[in-house]
């Protein structure tokens, strides 16, 4: 055999060697990945019936049933008007904001929540539709951040469509006030005004503006009714506040959460979420209170909003 055919068998071979290793190669790394696929597959099947509760706890949802949830909303009767207040922050803030604030109303269980600062109408009416035995509305006020309110359909016997007041006093109210007159199932009687008042930069002459301008339609429009005046009033109730015009006026009016010592605003720290009434109210007031749900949704002031709810208890 010459030296030339020696040499070309002698690189077939290796030729041959080299391609059967690389088929044998890929074929094991074939093989390993079908393996790790079904190794997966088994596992899915094995915890399919099992709660990712780790997940679930990073965005705020619960997870436990049976979860004591005194710690974050109060106690009260079923036959009682229960209003409650709540800016939701440029609702929403989060794809898992609406499933939380779901889980909140589902808990808080109130007749109706005054709500402020709706960025997404649609998701917010998404919300309501999802809601069980609740509603959402929202009126359209200036400054696309929207006012509305969430309500529980089998809790009143009458609820009026909601009206707008101040429309041409956008310099008191960057948002106009709205309007609701309802019937409760227990019979009681009563107007509910929302308001998201001016914030900052020349709010404090403008909250002021609002709050004599509301006292003259209470006093003028509705003196002989039951009236509830809710939302952001975006001051406290501290001295020098421009919301003395009521405090002076006791006979006939009470912030009913002026004695709370929790701040509906705990980032500041302050509180800046009311719940004003009539005297036709005085003595139906039973309790008052603000409440914590980041004791009960991680990362609330994150994911739902810088602001707590107040709620209010009426019998």
């Amino acid at each position: 055999m010459s030296l030339y055919h020696h040499l070309n068998k002698t690189i077939t071979v290796e030729i041959l060697k080299y391609c059967i290793t690389e088929w044998l190669r890929r074929l094991v790394l074939q093989a390993m990945k079908y393996l790790i696929g079904l190794l997966a597959l088994l596992c899915c099947c094995q915890f399919e019936r099992e709660p990712d509760l780790e997940m679930e706890e990073e965005i705020g949802l619960k997870t436990d049933p049976g979860k004591d949830i005194s710690a974050c909303y109060p106690a009260y009767y079923n036959n009682e008007l229960n209003i409650a207040t709540w800016n939701i922050q440029d609702f929403p803030q989060d794809v898992n904001t609406k499933d939380l604030v779901k889980t909140l109303i589902a808990d808080l269980d109130a007749d109706l929540i005054a709500v402020q600062e709706i960025s997404d109408t649609v998701a917010f009416v998404d919300l309501g539709n999802g809601l069980e035995m609740y509603s959402a509305h929202y009126s359209n006020v200036r400054y696309n951040l929207e006012v509305g309110f969430i309500y529980k359909e089998s809790a009143f016997t009458s609820l009026s469509e909601s009206t707008l007041l101040f429309e041409g006093d956008a310099n008191a109210f960057p948002r106009q006030v709205v309007r609701l007159d309802a019937t409760h199932v227990s019979g009681l009687e009563f107007t509910l005004l929302i308001v998201h008042l001016k914030c900052c930069g020349d709010g404090l002459e403008r909250r002021k503006l609002a709050s004599e301008a509301l006292k003259q339609y209470i006093d003028e429009e509705l003196s002989d009714q039951a009236v509830i005046v809710t939302g952001d009033f975006n001051d406290d109730l501290e001295s020098g506040t421009p919301f003395e015009n009521f405090i002076n006026d006791s006979t006939n009016y009470q912030f009913a959460d002026r004695h709370l010592t929790e701040m509906s605003y705990p980032s500041w720290p302050s509180h800046l979420d009311h719940i004003l009434i009539t005297d036709e109210l005085f003595h139906k007031l039973r309790m008052t209170e603000v409440i914590l749900p980041e004791n009960c949704i991680n990362d609330y002031s994150i994911l739902v909003s810088d602001h707590r709810p107040v709620l209010a208890s009426f019998r």
